[in-house]
């Protein structure tokens, strides 16, 4: 139960990650049409940004502050966070090899490739020695 806790509040942050993307890039796309009024856009990406930023925190808090990170949890916050940091420029290279390939990629800016990068760096600093208190 220990481990699940974490992985559950990785998810979470993961998915709400990938629902700002989604939010922005499909519901709200950038270049839909000749006479596109860029101010919703705008301010829902800000409102994601704010909300991605408070969920970061709360992900914080929750594992590191609160101890909820074990070692496997920590291990799994790494795996998971690599995969996707590696998955958009894997793809890219498979895609210029075989450019039948059609699988959905991230750009370096998406809510979802950040939150991976996070993801990983709190899996790091969760595996690293605790400093015993004199």
């Amino acid at each position: 139960m220990k481990t699940l806790r974490p992985v559950l509040a990785m998810l979470v942050f993961l998915a709400l990650g990938f629902l700002a993307d989604f939010i922005l890039d499909f519901i709200i796309p950038g270049n839909s049409g000749t006479s596109f009024n860029p101010v919703p856009y705008f301010w829902i990406a800000a409102l994601c940004q704010i909300l991605f930023a408070a969920s970061f925190l709360l992900l914080q808090v929750l594992t590191l502050q609160e101890h909820w990170l074990s070692n496997a949890a920590a291990i799994v916050f790494v795996v998971v966070g690599g995969l996707i940091i590696l998955w958009t420029p894997l793809i890219v290279t498979l895609m210029v090899k075989y450019p039948d390939l059609s699988v959905p990629f991230f750009t370096p800016r998406s809510f979802f490739s950040i939150a991976g990068l996070l993801v990983a760096v709190t899996g790091v600093f969760g595996l690293l020695p605790v400093q015993k208190k004199r």
